[in-house]
């Protein structure tokens, strides 16, 4: 018996198969040795990859709605994180240490502009 190989087909080897398949139906003299499959073993295999690819197909589609959700939700997480700042800022005022204790930078913490002497170089 020939040993199976488990490399990934193309599509477009797949499809050449699905052609034999069609092609052998369309035998009327074909009797597969033993061990070889038959016709309804081929169309029973190809009907079994039909409904993997369409378990695939929703299972990515599942994929993308999770995916946007997700994104949905961090963005609202992300929107009310930002209010909560802007919340304690208002509330305890810029130079707080509540705003520190948040991951901000205090105002009196904030590096003062210099001035240059003469102007532009």
């Amino acid at each position: 018996m020939a040993k199976t190989s488990r490399k990934q087909i193309s599509a477009e080897q797949l499809e050449e198969d699905r052609a034999v398949i069609i092609a052998l139906k369309q035998l009327p003299g074909y009797a597969p040795a033993q061990g070889t499959p038959t016709v309804d073993d081929l169309i029973a295999k190809n009907q079994q990859v039909e409904a993997n690819q369409e378990d695939l197909s929703s299972s990515q589609q599942a994929v993308v709605v999770a995916r946007s959700k997700l994104q949905i939700s961090i963005s609202d997480l992300h929107e009310d994180v930002m209010r909560s700042k802007a919340q304690v800022i208002a509330q305890y005022g810029r130079d707080s240490d509540e705003v520190r204790s948040l991951g901000l930078k205090r105002l009196s913490d904030r590096k003062r502009p210099v001035r240059t002497k003469g102007g532009k170089p």
